[in-house]
């Protein structure tokens, strides 16, 4: 059976093992376009703050010593830098890797996160979104996005009577409205990220970091 083409990721579809050294132009262009894709995104993440502008409120954010198994862990390193660079507003974001939700066929997103708070939160609490972008699954699937989101920052405090994660909850009929959060997105027409200002309080977090290095759980369902 032949192997997928090592380029398969970035959308060649030739199982043909012996086609790479004879479609290298194929290959270079989706590399550029994956790399335009990266630096729309950056660029985007960069102007962030003027375009978030979707909060869910806070009345579901629960501590919970039973954790759901998550889909995507994304491990984030160097904390105490990152909260630095987004105090003195050098870096006030961090973009998790993209992810697909469970199912076969699922969706593609980002997380991103303000490590020293965004908005009316600056200074007092985690920020914490999400954005919908292209997949490879998109024609496949029913529009506009209808999940529910959870999030989970791990607990790594060994104490059994303080082993709590903190975990937030958007329900399927509490998603944004609005087209541009839900649509299915293009690469000239991205969607817009939708999440929570007030996911915990900086101080809280402070005990959720160990080895200068914070987790967070995302799954949809």
């Amino acid at each position: 059976m032949p192997s997928s083409c090592k380029f398969a990721e970035i959308g060649c579809d030739i199982k043909d093992e012996k086609h790479e050294d004879e479609r290298l132009i194929k290959h270079m262009l989706l590399l550029c376009n994956e790399i335009k894709s990266l630096k729309r995104s950056l660029e985007k993440i960069n102007k962030m703050p003027e375009k978030i502008n979707n909060d869910i409120p806070v009345n579901h954010v629960k501590h919970d010593n039973l954790i759901q198994e998550q889909k995507f862990i994304w491990k984030i390193t160097n904390w105490s830098e990152k909260i630095k660079l987004a105090k003195d507003k050098k870096m006030p974001w961090q973009l998790s890797p993209s992810f697909y939700s469970k199912e076969e066929m699922g969706f593609h997103l980002i997380a991103m996160i303000a490590p020293f708070g965004y908005s009316k939160g600056f200074g007092k609490s985690l920020a914490i979104y999400v954005e919908i972008i292209e997949g490879e699954n998109d024609r496949l699937l029913e529009w506009p996005f209808s999940k529910n989101i959870n999030f989970t920052l791990f607990s790594q405090n060994p104490s059994i009577n303080q082993n709590q994660s903190i975990n937030f909850e958007i329900k399927e009929n509490e998603l944004p409205n609005e087209n541009k959060y839900r649509r299915q997105p293009k690469k000239d027409k991205p969607n817009q990220s939708f999440g929570i200002i007030q996911f915990c309080s900086l101080k809280d977090l402070e005990n959720y970091s160990k080895n200068d290095e914070i987790y967070i759980g995302i799954n949809i369902s």
